[in-house]
């Protein structure tokens, strides 16, 4: 869920970004086009509204950039269940490639190991290969 936000807030970053700076370079066009024409008061209208139309389009443009920094954060960082998992993964196959034999005490203990490892399984984050490997281990 936190990667699909992440990308949600990134499009919608670039989105902001694009449509300020587009309205502050087509506002640069509304004094280029009155320039030559006498009439002041349709000139002073016009450079309101660009002046306004540059705020609103500087506006977005910072908008959008915040949007698309919490966005990259939000692509970049690991939850606290990820990190869980891959520290909890880690020790698991560290067991695999040292042969460390750790025999449980008594038979709730293997019981517990193997549900956990069963529930690692289902998950995703142990392979068939994996999981059969540290069975044989904990039996």
């Amino acid at each position: 869920m936190k990667k699909f936000f992440g990308v949600l807030f990134l499009l919608i970053g670039l989105f902001a970004i694009v449509t300020g700076v587009g309205t502050i370079a087509s506002t640069d066009g509304y004094n280029r086009s009155f320039e030559g024409q006498v009439q002041e008061e349709l000139i002073d209208q016009y450079r309101a509204n660009r002046e306004r139309d540059q705020g609103i389009g500087g506006a977005f443009a910072f908008v959008g950039g915040v949007f698309f920094i919490v966005g990259i954060v939000l692509l970049v960082t690991k939850t606290k269940k990820q990190r869980m998992m891959e520290t909890e993964l880690a020790l698991l196959k560290g067991g695999i490639h040292n042969k460390t034999e750790v025999k449980p005490t008594s038979q709730d203990d293997t019981i517990n190991q193997l549900e956990r490892l069963s529930v690692l399984k289902e998950k995703g984050v142990l392979s068939e290969e994996e999981f059969m490997a540290q069975k044989i281990r904990v039996l």
